[in-house]
């Protein structure tokens, strides 16, 4: 089998990438891959896109190989969950401007979410990814259109992540960005997150 982790691009994303980390903590892009693949997106397709996205900065490595003479990219599990969802997105045509509102959403928090807490996790889909590996269950990602209704009407995209309590009726977690009381909400793509998160945590072939 070709291996489909040997071209890792240089990472776009704001954060500063270390050139060396602890392999035994990382998941490798050849093991993203597997996670992501299914029918009719294979591994190779799969690894494609997660390095395009790393190009992009919306998914973040941590840091280098060191046991690796290419020193391949590692990432932490959450990452495996942004890209998926990344991909739904690519999937329903909400590429450029709704994916890059989507992946900078998982970047880190918003301070108006923590309420002067410190963060239950290093990044929302981190959140998301520990409170499923904990049993909870029912979270959704959710993308939405604003428009200002000033001005020249400027259209943009915000995005959030939920846990729903359909009991009780509420839902917590992260919140849209609101640039001021001019800006309403006029749609909005709700994604949900339960089957990506099983298909992803799966037990996986070594080759797909």
């Amino acid at each position: 089998m070709t291996s489909t982790e040997d071209r890792d691009p240089e990472y776009g994303g704001v954060f500063f990438i270390p050139e060396e980390a602890p392999d035994e903590l990382g998941v490798t892009t050849e093991q993203a891959a597997r996670a992501l693949a299914h029918v009719g997106f294979d591994a190779k397709q799969a690894a494609k896109f997660l390095r395009n996205r790393v190009a992009d900065g919306y998914v973040t490595p941590y840091g280098r190989r060191r046991s690796d003479k290419r020193r391949s990219y590692l990432f932490r599990a959450e990452q495996i969950l942004v890209t998926a969802i990344l991909h739904r997105l690519a999937e329903c045509g909400l590429t450029g401007e709704p994916m890059a509102a989507a992946g900078r959403h998982f970047l880190g928090w918003n301070l108006n979410d923590l309420d002067g807490q410190e963060p239950p996790a290093p990044n929302p889909a981190a959140w998301v990814m520990r409170g499923y590996l904990q049993g909870h269950r029912n979270f959704g990602f959710e993308l939405a259109t604003i428009r200002n209704t000033t001005g020249r009407g400027d259209l943009k995209f915000t995005a959030r992540v939920r846990h729903y309590d359909f009991e009780s009726n509420n839902s917590v977690g992260t919140s849209f960005w609101n640039p001021g009381e001019s800006w309403e909400r006029r749609s909005l793509w709700v994604l949900d997150l339960d089957p990506i998160l099983e298909h992803i945590t799966r037990d996986k072939p070594v080759v797909n």
